[in-house]
Formats: C-alpha cells, sequence, structure tokens
C-alpha cells in the first residue's frame, strides 16, 4: 500500500509547550515511524518529497533514492528509513574514508545499513559539495535515480514541501513578542515565514539563528520566489557563537541466541509432534528481524528431516526476548521406515541441530550453531495376557464362563 499524507500524519500539528514562560513548538515530537526513533522537521520534510513525487521516483528514476551526506548528519538515515516506507531503494554517499571504518565509528552510518540503504564511499573528499559531484558523475554515467540534494531538495516540489512545514505554524500564539527559527539549510525557516504570512501570525520580532554562522538570504529569496512570495529579511546583527553539544547513540547490538530445550507438545497412537526453540533475545531500542534458522532432525543418529524456517518480515520487538520454535510432525509409521530397527519400541534419542543466521548492516551474517538432544517414545504394541477363568453358570444345558483379560499399555498415550 502507498503511504498518504494521513498516513504519514505530515498534517497533524505538533504541539507548543511552555517552560518559564518560553514557548516551545515540539516538532521533534513529530515520529511517524514505530520501529525507527526518527523525529523533526527533516522527517516530515522527506516524507513530504518522496510522496509529491513518488510517480516520478517509481518510473523515471528505477525507484532508486539517492543522496549525499556526511558521517555526522541524519539525512542518510532519514532518507533510507522514509525510502523504505514507500518501497524505494536507497543509495547514501560519503566521501573521505572507507567502509569499515565508517561501520565502526559512525552508528549513523549503520543504521542507514540496517535499513537497507547502499552505502557508496567513493568520493575523494567529504565535503557533501564533493559527494554530490560523484553522485553527478554516477548519474552521468547512466544512474537513474532521484537525488535529494543535502539540506532536502527545494526544487522538486516545493509549494508541497514547505506548505507542509509551514501548515504547523497554525497553534502558535498570535503576538509573540520574538520568534526565534533555529537554521541550516533555511528550508523549514522558508516553510516557517510562508506560514506566518499564511495564517496572519505577526510576532514582534523573529531571529534566523543559523548553526554554523552563515548567511542564508539567498536560500530564502529562492524558497520566497518558489512560493510566489517576498519576505522582507534583513540582516540586523552578525554574531558568531561556538558551541559544542556531546552525546551518545546507541550502537546496534548484536542479538543473543541461546538454546531450548526439546519438546513433544503432542502424541498418540499414530505420531508424535516434536519440537524446539532458540530464544532470541534483541538488546536493541528497535525491532530486528527474526532469525532465519536452519535445521536438521535426526533420530538414532539417522536425517529423518531438514527444511528453513525464514520467518519472512517477522520482526522481533525491541527490548524483548522471544522463543524462535521450530515444529516437525512425526508420523510412527515414516519413522519405522526410516529407522526399521525400532520397530519393537521403546524410545529412540534425536538431535536437533540448528543453524541460525542474523543479518547484520553491512557485515556478514552473525551465525550460531546449535544442538539440542531428546527422546521420542517408539509406539509399543500392548501385551495382552489371561489371567484366569471363572465359571459363572454350569447347568444341564448351558455353561457360562468369564475369561479375565488383561491389557497392558506401555505406551505414554492413550489407546482405543
Amino acid at each position: 500500500m502507498i503511504p498518504t499524507s494521513e498516513s504519514l500524519r505530515i498534517m497533524d500539528l505538533t504541539p507548543v509547550e511552555e517552560y518559564d514562560g518560553i514557548y516551545y513548538k515540539r516538532d521533534d515530537k513529530y515520529m511517524p515511524f514505530d520501529d525507527v526513533p526518527l523525529s523533526g522537521g527533516k522527517v516530515r520534510q522527506a516524507c513530504s518529497l518522496m510522496l509529491a513525487n513518488y510517480e516520478h521516483i517509481r518510473d523515471n528514476c528505477d525507484g532508486l533514492v539517492a543522496t549525499p551526506n556526511t558521517l555526522t548528519s541524519p539525512q542518510g538515515v532519514i532518507i533510507a528509513r522514509v525510502a523504505k516506507e514507500f518501497g524505494f531503494r536507497s543509495l547514501i554517499l560519503y566521501g573521505n574514508t572507507d567502509m569499515e571504518s565508517m561501520l565502526k565509528k559512525h552508528p549513523l552510518v549503520t543504521y542507514s545499513a540496517y535499513l537497507g540503504a547502499m552505502i557508496n564511499c567513493d568520493s575523494v573528499q567529504a565535503y557533501d559539495s564533493n559527494t554530490q559531484k560523484h553522485l553527478n558523475r554516477l548519474m552521468g554515467s547512466g544512474l537513474k535515480c532521484f537525488n535529494v540534494k543535502f539540506g532536502i531538495n527545494l526544487s522538486s516540489n516545493p509549494d508541497s514541501m514547505m506548505k507542509a512545514i509551514g501548515h504547523q505554524v497554525q497553534n502558535i500564539p498570535h503576538d509573540l513578542d520574538m520568534l526565534v527559527i533555529p537554521c541550516g539549510s533555511c528550508l523549514t525557516a522558508s516553510g516557517i515565514l510562508w506560514g506566518l504570512k499564511e495564517y496572519n501570525k505577526v510576532p514582534k520580532k523573529i531571529y534566523l539563528i543559523h548553526i554554523a554562522g552563515y548567511s542564508r538570504d539567498e536560500e530564502i529569496n529562492e524558497a520566497s520566489k518558489a512560493l510566489g512570495i517576498t519576505f522582507p529579511v534583513p540582516v540586523i546583527q552578525e554574531k558568531t557563537f561556538r558551541l559544542e553539544f556531546d552525546g551518545k547513540i546507541p550502537l546496534i547490538e548484536i542479538p543473543k541466541i541461546t538454546p531450548g530445550e526439546f519438546r513433544i507438545p503432542k502424541i498418540d497412537f499414530t505420531g508424535a509432534e516434536v519440537a524446539c526453540a532458540l530464544n532470541v533475545e534483541n538488546p536493541n531500542p528497535f525491532p530486528i528481524p527474526i532469525p532465519k534458522i536452519e535445521w536438521a532432525y535426526a533420530i538414532a543418529g539417522i536425517p529423518f528431516a531438514a527444511s528453513i524456517a525464514a520467518h519472512e518480515g517477522g520482526m522481533l520487538p525491541a527490548k524483548a526476548t522471544s522463543p524462535v520454535e521450530i515444529k516437525l510432525n512425526v508420523t510412527f509409521e515414516d519413522l519405522i521406515k526410516a529407522v526399521p530397527s525400532l520397530a519393537n519400541g521403546g524410545q529412540a534419542p534425536t538431535l536437533f541441530k540448528l543453524d541460525s543466521a542474523f543479518p547484520f548492516p553491512a557485515r556478514d551474517d552473525i551465525k550460531g550453531i546449535f544442538e539440542i538432544p531428546g527422546n521420542i517414545p517408539i509406539l509399543s504394541m500392548p501385551e495382552l495376557s489371561v489371567k484366569g477363568i471363572s465359571i459363572k453358570d454350569l447347568g444341564l444345558l448351558r455353561f457360562e464362563f468369564v475369561v479375565n483379560m488383561e491389557l497392558e499399555n506401555k505406551n505414554a498415550f492413550a489407546m482405543n
């Protein structure tokens, strides 16, 4: 099913909260995906961009979305997850690095790979302008893709993107003394300025604070022209501040897999259901795919059955432990055909051999081999014995007696 504006909650208003007399527009609470903790205006912009260009990407770009990126920017993760939602492939380009170094030192790259993105690190320089040039060369050589520029495109359907941003202005107070807008590419800022006009919000002062100290007059003017409006944006004062923020982002942790026990959930006169499980613990704060399990079942040392449990599309919830169970129905007829020596009954030793493979982003699969022993009861014939004969009625013309017989069922299940 193709995502819609409603399913992506693009036009849902995020809240405005007040702390110590200051209002905060909590656009960080826009979080359309349950499996990955991505939030904020850039996620909304990417959703709006791919929604507006869906048919173009599908029909003319080979379903591929490509973006240049830097190692510390979340744009790659955002594009990878949004592209996945639309059923598109994604390509993230980095520079001046190698795959092994990126995966060890930069969890954002690992997250992108986890979400299915293809990673390219062939550009010699790491600046986004250089990775964009490298992407341009790939496109010139025949690569079909939809190019999401660093900072998100303005040229592709700016109307839909910026109006989705400006829509959020509706619930901010009408007559603020001051409105402060942090800026990067100024796409969000331009959308907010459009929203102020559209919804007649009149703050007394507006400050655009750029995160790197660059003037973005040209970008705002470009956005204004795209929307067919103009803004007087005088630079009243230019100041540069250097701020550093420390933080941590969790790396993807390898799931822990431990063997469970051999069980016989069901047994009757015709056969038995045997089962075993691997307990999979997901230590990550997001769902992970259930591992693929190749299994083989042997009875009395003789191979009896084998298959693959792929669990396509199955997901293990965040911070959860769940058994991945293998079940097999064994009929006594097939069992004795495979192992004739078991015809006399009793029980036979069994062995489940499980080979699990967990797909780990951009690395070889994490594998584990487990053996779970057990025993399966073999059908035994009941024993019939005569315990005695007693005379019940004796006459000249009639003789009635009772034969006392005992039927012993040595099986672990009831018989008729």
